[in-house]
C-alpha cells in the first residue's frame, strides 16, 4: 500500500502533466486517423463492389467474393488507423515511460526499441528449445546499489507444420517464452548452474515429468529442497548438488517466494556465470499506449506498468542479501 501511494504523489506531481499534452496530440492523430480510416474503408467498398458486381456472373464464387471484399475493407481501415498512431505511441513511451524508468532509480536508462539480445536469452540456460521468431522492447538497463542489471520485453516462438488429407500445409506458431526477462550482475562468483524452473507441469505429468526435465537440462539433476512454499512453486535443476544448497539458503528461498506471490505469474530462474537469470511470465504486452479513442483515465494502466517496471530494483533488493556469502574470486 506504501509503493502505491508513493506513485500515486508522482503521478499526480510528474505525469498528469505531462499526460495533458499527450493528450492533445492524441486527439489530433485520432481525427486523422477517422478521417483516414472512412477514405480508405469508402476506396475499398468501392473496390468491393465491382468485384461483386463481377462476382455475380459466376454464382459459385459469390460466396468467396464477399468473404474477400470484407478482409480488403477491415484491412484497409486497419491500416488508416495504424498509421497514425506511431508518433502518440512514441511519444507516450519517451516521456511517460521513460519518467517512470528514471523514477525508480536515476541511474536506469530505458530504450524502447532494444531488447534482451537472442545470445543473452539462450546464454541465460533457461530456456533450451529453438526459436524460430524472437521479439523484444522496452530494455531497462542500470545499475542498482553496484548490481548492474538489464531487462526487457520478450517474446520467443517456435513454428509447427502439419499437412491435412488434401496436402494444403499450415503453420502455427507456439510460445515458449512471453514476459519480463531480467539479467543481473550480482559480482559473485557461481561455479556451476542451478535452474529454477516452475513446478505447473510435474502437476500434470506426475514423475514421468521429473526425468524428462532431468534429461533436457544436459546432465543436470533434479535437487530436493527443504523449503515446502518453495518447492510448491519450483523444481531445481543443478550440476552441483552441494552448491545449489549453498546457493539457496533458506533465506534466499523465502525472499525468491516473496518474489513469485508478489508478481503472481510463472517465474523461471537461473544461476549461471556469475549472473541471475530471471524470467517472468506475462500473458499481455506492457509498456504500450493505449488506443487513440481511449477516454479514460490513466492512473490504473500506469500503475500497473510501474509495477513490472519495479521488478529489476524487487529482485536487487531481496536478493543481494542473500547472495554476500559469494564473492568473485
Amino acid at each position: 500500500m506504501r509503493k502505491e501511494r508513493i506513485f500515486d504523489v508522482f503521478f499526480e506531481q510528474e505525469l498528469r502533466p505531462l499526460i495533458k499534452d499527450l493528450d492533445t496530440l492524441k486527439a489530433e492523430q485520432w481525427e486523422k486517423a477517422k478521417k483516414a480510416m472512412l477514405k480508405n474503408g469508402l476506396i475499398a467498398l468501392a473496390v468491393a463492389a465491382v468485384v461483386l458486381l463481377l462476382a455475380l456472373r459466376s454464382p459459385g464464387a459469390f460466396p468467396v467474393a464477399i468473404f474477400f471484399a470484407l478482409i480488403c475493407v477491415g484491412i484497409s481501415v486497419a491500416f488508416g488507423y495504424t498509421g497514425y498512431t506511431k508518433d502518440y505511441s512514441e511519444a507516450f513511451k519517451a516521456q511517460l515511460i521513460n519518467k517512470m524508468v528514471g523514477n525508480i532509480d536515476e541511474n536506469l536508462s530505458y530504450a524502447p526499441s532494444s531488447s534482451i539480445s537472442r545470445e543473452e536469452y539462450f546464454d541465460s540456460k533457461l530456456f533450451t528449445k529453438g526459436v524460430d521468431r524472437f521479439k523484444g522492447d522496452d530494455l531497462v538497463t542500470g545499475t542498482i546499489d553496484k548490481t548492474d542489471i538489464r531487462f526487457s520485453e520478450l517474446h520467443t516462438e517456435y513454428k509447427s507444420t502439419t499437412t491435412d488429407s488434401k496436402g494444403r500445409r499450415k503453420t502455427t506458431w507456439h510460445t515458449i517464452f512471453k514476459g519480463i526477462f531480467f539479467i543481473g550482475d550480482f559480482h559473485k562468483d557461481f561455479k556451476t548452474t542451478t535452474v529454477c524452473l516452475p513446478d505447473y507441469a510435474e502437476n500434470f505429468f506426475g514423475g514421468l515429468f521429473k526425468s524428462f526435465q532431468s534429461a533436457n537440462r544436459k546432465g543436470a539433476s533434479l535437487i530436493q529442497m527443504d523449503h515446502p512454499q518453495f518447492e510448491k512453486y519450483f523444481k531445481v535443476y543443478a550440476d552441483d548438488a552441494v552448491e545449489a544448497h549453498y546457493l539457496l539458503t533458506p533465506g534466499m528461498m523465502e525472499r525468491i517466494v516473496e518474489l513469485r506471490e508478489e508478481y503472481d505469474h510463472d517465474m523461471y530462474i537461473a544461476f549461471v556465470d556469475g549472473h541471475i537469470n530471471i524470467a517472468v511470465s506475462v500473458p499481455r504486452n506492457l509498456f504500450e499506449a493505449p488506443n487513440l479513442w481511449f477516454k479514460g483515465d490513466l492512473q490504473p494502466l500506469l500503475k500497473e506498468y510501474n509495477h513490472y517496471l519495479e521488478l529489476g530494483k524487487e529482485i536487487v533488493e531481496q536478493l543481494n542479501l542473500n547472495l554476500r556469502i559469494w564473492s568473485k574470486q
